[in-house]
């Protein structure tokens, strides 16, 4: 299993300036770690971030992947937001720093205990390290005029025709991208007849509340 963190995010190195994060950006960042890994035959499991900025890099080297899984996440193209995701744009706009296990916490079920927070919260010890976790929600492409929209429209594009197998494992709880597993089922070829699961209980951050299950339908998925 490959597990990279996003630049500006996690262990990466981080950019200090906040214009130096957009989605194309990102896009261009992850393509050559993906060539670079030499895998072929692979599965990704995109959420959240995963999906805005994974599944465009899938879609431009479709050599390299045999099938997608899309987890709480979406492609949106300017439709506006949610009032949870609303929520928490306006909360995001008037931070200079933040505690990133904070709304990862508060996106599960669960909750994180304390090893997992002070884990979350390690790679970002002050503001200098917090530009891409404080601008990344503006990058969403929610409003007509943002810059990663068209970006969004060219990989509904690409999906239309994608015909390889394409899973949706959602949360039952998710006040963010709930809904967003219909479009992909109606939309992209490869979803058809496949067995798509909204797991319960399980919020935004799925993985924390609910490991073993998306485990065991990533298992039969790939069998």
């Amino acid at each position: 299993m490959l597990a990279p963190d996003l630049r500006g995010l996690g262990r990466s190195d981080k950019p200090a300036t906040r214009s130096d994060y957009s989605l194309a950006r990102h896009v261009a960042w992850m393509s050559p770690w993906l060539l670079a890994t030499g895998i072929t035959d692979a599965t990704l499991f995109a959420q959240d971030w995963g999906g805005v900025i994974g599944l465009p890099v899938a879609l431009r080297h479709p050599e390299r992947l045999a099938r997608l899984v899309a987890s709480n996440t979406g492609l949106p193209t300017g439709q506006g937001a949610s009032p949870a995701l609303q929520a928490w744009l306006d909360y995001s706009d008037q931070q200079t720093s933040l505690s990133v296990s904070e709304p990862i916490s508060q996106g599960t079920v669960k909750g994180l205990g304390a090893a997992e927070r002070r884990a979350c919260d390690a790679p970002f010890p002050d503001p200098g390290y917090q530009a891409g976790a404080l601008v990344f929600p503006r990058r969403i492409p929610l409003q007509a005029d943002n810059p990663g929209g068209p970006l969004m429209l060219e990989n509904w594009q690409l999906l239309e025709r994608w015909t390889k197998p394409f899973l949706t494992v959602f949360g039952d709880r998710d006040p963010i991208s709930s809904g967003a597993e219909r479009g992909f089922q109606a939309r992209v070829p490869g979803a058809a007849g496949q067995p798509h699961v909204v797991l319960t209980p399980a919020t935004h951050f799925l993985q924390e509340d609910q490991p073993e299950a998306i485990a065991e339908h990533l298992h039969r998925f790939v069998s």
